[in-house]
C-alpha cells in the first residue's frame, strides 16, 4: 500500500486543473506515470473514492478534489453510500 502516492496524486488532482482535465478525459493515461499499486490504480480509474479512502487516501483530499470528489457531481463517485438512512425507526421503540 502506498499512502503517499495516493495522497500525492489526490493533491495534484486538486491543485492542478490541467492534470484534473486530463484525468477526467482519460484517467488511465493521466495517471500512467504515477507510482501506484494495481489496486490503487484500479480505484482511481474506476472512480472508487471509498476504496481510495480505505487504501489510505485522506478523506479531506478524497472528497475535496473539484469535479471529482463531492465538488460538481461529475467524474468519480462512491461505490455505495457510507450510511444507509433507510430505516429511521428507533430500535428501542420496538
Amino acid at each position: 500500500m502506498s499512502r503517499y502516492a495516493i495522497n500525492s496524486l489526490l493533491y495534484h488532482l486538486k491543485k492542478d486543473a490541467a492534470l484534473r482535465a486530463r484525468f477526467l478525459a482519460d484517467p488511465e493515461a493521466a495517471i500512467a506515470g504515477a507510482d501506484l499499486t494495481d489496486a490503487e490504480r484500479a480505484a482511481f480509474v474506476a472512480g472508487d473514492m471509498r476504496t481510495l479512502n480505505e487504501l489510505g487516501g485522506y478523506l479531506h483530499l478524497v472528497m475535496s478534489v473539484p469535479r471529482i470528489g463531492t465538488h460538481g457531481g461529475q467524474g468519480l463517485h462512491l461505490r455505495e453510500p457510507l450510511e444507509s438512512p433507510t430505516d429511521s425507526r428507533n430500535p428501542r421503540e420496538e
